[in-house]
């Protein structure tokens, strides 16, 4: 295995081998630093014991998305209260409070992702949903091909900054599943094992390993077991670059105003015509 913060190198961790911090009494892990593994995704997993509470906190500049893998819970996000479970995965706007608790007997196992944005970017409040929760295997857009099946969380893809998707690699399939990723992609093994190639280095995976690749390596997953190999692969687009977010708020204040234009003189061509008649 390669656990590496070179840029060239792949990165394999198990979520409890990652930097280990205590956060008021509770273990969390750190698997791809922000800034150090990768240049635009923050990946961490956290252990919640029995009865034990997450503070509540908000994020005034990050989408976050929450991936439960094994317990039971409670989340509260803004006004929302529900339980979840393993295997579900939530998606939290910028600026919504949000706490988790343990409410079973065993451990709540979760990994959260998140992207800082450029503070110069002015957030699109017009999404008022304040919380999605949904099922690794129950995304609305549903692809199949050959032996991989595509289960892609389209809520979470309304995120403006993070992708999620789950695939399933059949336990017959002999077939690797390949692709050339555009940004740093992360994919998390949630049951079954495998071998992953990134560029010239393999590894084996096991359930619970998350692996990252690296804008423009090209990765082969492959099922080496007689059950499914199911993963999810997590992308985040570059959020901190403050050339393409203040190109892209121009644009947007452009367009407006040639919008804001475009009514005006559609409005005084008709009260010209009525003054006119």
């Amino acid at each position: 295995r390669v656990n590496s913060t070179n840029e060239g190198l792949m990165l394999i961790k198990n979520i409890r081998s990652g930097r280990h911090y205590i956060n008021n009494d509770v273990d969390s892990f750190v698997l791809v630093d922000m800034g150090v593994d990768s240049r635009n995704m923050h990946i961490c997993s956290t252990i919640l014991k029995n009865a034990e509470v997450r503070d509540g906190h908000c994020h005034e500049l990050n989408d976050q998305v929450y991936l439960i893998l094994s317990g039971t819970g409670e989340i509260e996000v803004g006004s929302f209260k529900g339980t979840i479970t393993g295997g579900t995965a939530l998606w939290i706007p910028p600026g919504e409070y949000h706490q988790i608790s343990n409410a079973g007997k065993k451990e709540l196992e979760y990994v959260w992702v998140a992207n800082s944005i450029s503070k110069y970017y002015p957030f699109n409040r017009r999404r008022q949903e304040s919380y999605y929760k949904t099922g690794f295997r129950s995304g609305s857009i549903f692809v199949e091909k050959g032996h991989v099946r595509y289960h892609i969380l389209s809520k979470m893809n309304s995120s403006r900054w993070i992708n999620v998707s789950t695939i399933v690699l059949d336990h017959d399939n002999i077939k690797p599943h390949m692709k050339r990723v555009l940004v740093d992609t992360a994919f998390l093994v949630t049951s079954g094992k495998g071998v992953v190639t990134v560029d010239d280095e393999t590894g084996h995976i096991n359930k619970n390993d998350l692996v990252l690749a690296r804008k423009g390596q090209k990765v082969f997953i492959e099922n080496d077991s007689d059950d499914d190999l199911e993963y999810l692969e997590i992308t985040c687009k570059a959020g901190r670059n403050i050339l393409s977010d203040g190109l892209e708020y121009i644009m947007r204040l452009f367009c407006s105003i040639i919008m804001l234009a475009g009514g005006w003189i559609v409005y005084y061509q008709r009260k010209i015509l009525q003054y006119m008649n």
